[in-house]
């Protein structure tokens, strides 16, 4: 065999070890990303064009689970019955997740005395401190509550975040919609579940 041909084999066996290496790194890199941990596949969501919301006419009860604030105290989503809920599902790691934060935020202000809002951190995919830094960087003052124990997340569609759950006073699923919402949208949303009352004068 002559030298030109060993030179060439060992280039190409260089490249194919590469390419191995580059493959093997990428599906490496998916497997124990943040996005995927605790088994949730959770990934950073998806934009406003490519989110999608479901809305159901029939008659479903919405999973129970507990969640904590950030005094370590339990709160049950049950505990909301009689009033309209706002379910977010979010962490720290996502971007789309902090890009409609805003929207909420004014939500709250506007809904906030008629429908009870609870942003639900994923804090088994996450850490309470980079949840709170979030919060307080940009002046949040809506409930924020943790889901140590993965109860909330494995309760509802969480595989794509940002997810969000409206809940009517009853306590029943009106839409579950999956991906980061405009103000236009969570108003949309809001009003499947909650219908101002207009005072008459007289």
């Amino acid at each position: 065999m002559s030298k030109q041909i060993k030179v060439i084999l060992w280039a190409v066996l260089a490249v194919l070890i590469l390419a191995g290496s580059y493959f093997a790194y990428t599906n490496l890199s998916k497997k124990y990303s943040p996005e995927t941990q605790n088994g949730n596949n959770l990934s950073s969501g998806a934009n406003e064009e490519a989110s999608s919301g479901t809305t159901t006419k029939d008659v479903v009860p919405a999973p129970d689970f507990t969640v904590y604030d950030q005094d370590g105290n339990g709160v049950t989503l049950s505990s909301f019955k009689g009033k309209p809920v706002v379910v977010n599902f979010w962490a720290s790691w996502c971007g789309y997740c902090k890009q409609e934060m805003p929207a909420f935020q004014s939500a709250y202000e506007q809904y906030g005395e008629n429908v009870a809002f609870l942003m639900v951190n994923l804090t088994t995919s996450d850490t309470m401190e980079k949840a709170q830094q979030v919060i307080s960087q940009n002046n949040f003052t809506f409930p924020v509550y943790f889901d140590k124990d993965g109860t909330a997340g494995r309760s509802y569609p969480t595989s794509s975040l940002p997810a969000s759950a409206f809940i009517d006073a009853d306590g029943n699923v009106k839409a579950m919609v999956a991906g980061a919402m405009n103000a236009d949208r969570l108003t949309k949303y809001i009003g499947q579940i909650y219908t101002p009352t207009v005072s008459r004068g007289g």
